[in-house]
């Protein structure tokens, strides 16, 4: 199904092919987008994103110049924090700019394919191996585009200064996608740095169906999603404190029926790109609107063809 969905995808002539990992799905980007390489020939393809802590950088920079020459020069390294494989990392690194920073450093290093070394607090690489007999092996391009996914005020600026990209995290309500942009630019110019060569994507949960009406799984996700919420936060949404202790009441007891019940349209419409397929065209282009210049069509609840139909019509627009 993955497969089909992305030779879908670049039959409709979409940009970008994202591939997400994390330990709630059990499954790692990278062997999809090997899968994904090959089964394709033009469309670009991306990690939205892989983490940075869970992931050495010399291991990801290895892993995406060989995707990279796999898929003939058509991969993009979305890099943050990720949902954390707790085993693996401890809690402080997800939070350590300096190492986020070093990390990408290290790698716009390895990805260039020089012979250089490099000293930072991730990792000390010393490219230095007398004993190999052999050239190092030529890459496809020089350097592979950095994205970077987070939302906090750091993180942007650490995007704004260093990375090719900022993606914005999914459920991002539209007010929320102009103020993390407005901070991008703000900070791309006190830094010197053209706004314009920054890409801004961003996942957008859409869901569309045949008679518009809003399916019972994508108002769970919605009420799952408003838990990540504190209180105040939930209010500023139109979420008032009586409803948002019954939310997640109900969701400490698995009544899905009883969530669904809470989530009204107007809620699953403001976090996503709901209801019939010029709904959420419209919708998309209200984000495009807001400053992503490059939405991501993300699939949920809903028939993935006619998504990506939605995704079609919204480019040809």
């Amino acid at each position: 199904m993955i497969i089909r969905s992305a030779q879908l995808a670049e039959k409709s002539e979409f940009d970008v092919v994202w591939v997400a990992e994390d330990y709630y799905t059990g499954r790692d980007a990278v062997t999809l987008l090997a899968c994904l390489a090959l089964s394709t020939k033009k469309v670009n393809l991306g990690t939205g994103v892989i983490g940075a802590y869970s992931r050495s950088p010399v291991l990801t920079g290895a892993t995406l110049s060989t995707l990279d020459e796999i898929s003939d020069g058509r991969m993009i390294l979305g890099l943050g924090a990720g949902l954390t494989w707790p085993s693996w990392t401890e809690a402080k690194e997800t939070k350590s700019i300096k190492k986020m920073r070093e990390t990408v450093e290290l790698l716009r290093l390895l990805l260039s394919g020089a012979n250089s070394s490099f000293e930072g607090s991730p990792v000390t690489l010393t490219q230095d191996v007398p004993w190999w007999p052999f050239e190092r092996i030529k890459q496809v391009r020089s350097g592979i585009p950095i994205y970077l996914g987070g939302y906090g005020p750091r993180m942007i600026q650490l995007a704004a200064e260093v990375g090719d990209g900022l993606i914005v995290e999914w459920f991002t309500p539209l007010h929320v996608v102009k103020e993390r942009i407005s901070r991008l630019r703000a900070h791309a110019e006190h830094v010197g740095k053209d706004y314009a060569k920054i890409d801004v994507t961003g996942m957008v949960v859409t869901s569309p169906s045949r008679d518009g009406k809003i399916g019972a799984p994508l108002r769970w996700i919605v009420g799952s999603r408003i838990l990540r919420l504190n209180e105040d936060l939930a209010e500023q949404v139109g979420i008032q404190k009586k409803k948002y202790e019954k939310i997640k009441k109900e969701f400490q007891r698995g009544n899905m029926a009883e969530v669904s019940k809470c989530v009204s349209d107007d809620l699953v419409r403001h976090y996503t790109a709901s209801g019939t397929a010029e709904e959420c065209v419209n919708k998309l282009k209200e984000y495009e609107k807001a400053g992503l210049k490059l939405p991501m069509v993300f699939p949920l609840g809903c028939d993935l063809e006619l998504a990506i139909e939605v995704g079609r019509r919204f480019k040809n627009v």
